[in-house]
């Protein structure tokens, strides 16, 4: 009798799909798996259960052949923020008898994306001056986390701020929210 069969609990099965799985480098992802065992065989042979993560080539389409071991011995493996590289992935979930060459397999797969970028304005994003008011910007404690702990680091700023144009009163419940129009939108560097 063979191993269980297995499943990964993922709508994402398919690589070029509107569906495939997308994640940020920066975040964690748990994924799970299913098996399926029949009675008779739960007191026999003890089941090894692995997952692995292969690097997926988009152009020309290549699955690498080298796959490597993220977690043993577990339904779930919690992928640790960076754990992985940007690019798309195949996981793999495994589940053979102990000694055994045999195994059964389930699949999917995940695009890794760079992090958004997090934007901070010291002081707050809306202040209000007078018309020959001075305001200084400082956006230094911005950050990029995909290069770790740097703050501002190599990045280029672009500043945009309403001046005056017609506001727009927006009542919202009890209070009134004021937009300014598009004209009134200018650009900074």
């Amino acid at each position: 009798m063979g191993p269980p069969k297995v499943e990964i609990l993922s709508a994402s099965k398919q690589p070029f799909t509107e569906e495939t799985d997308v994640m940020k480098r920066d975040e964690e992802r748990m994924f799970q798996a299913s098996m399926t065992r029949h009675e008779h065989e739960l007191l026999k042979t003890p089941l090894s259960l692995a997952w692995f993560v292969r690097d997926v080539n988009v152009t020309p389409f290549a699955i690498s052949k080298n796959r490597t071991l993220v977690n043993r011995g577990s339904l779930i493996w919690n992928a640790p923020a960076g754990s992985l590289s940007t690019g798309l992935k195949l996981i793999e979930f495994e589940v053979s008898h102990l000694n055994s060459t045999a195994a059964r397999r389930d699949l999917t797969f995940i695009k890794v994306e760079e992090p958004c970028l997090i934007a901070v304005i010291n002081g707050g994003s809306e202040t209000l001056v007078s018309a020959r008011g001075h305001i200084d910007i400082n956006g230094g404690d911005s950050i990029d986390p995909g290069i770790g702990g740097a703050r501002s680091s190599g990045m280029k700023f672009n500043w945009t701020c309403f001046d005056g144009g017609s506001l727009v009163p927006i009542y919202n419940d009890t209070r009134a929210i004021v937009v300014p129009s598009e004209l009134s939108k200018r650009t900074a560097s």
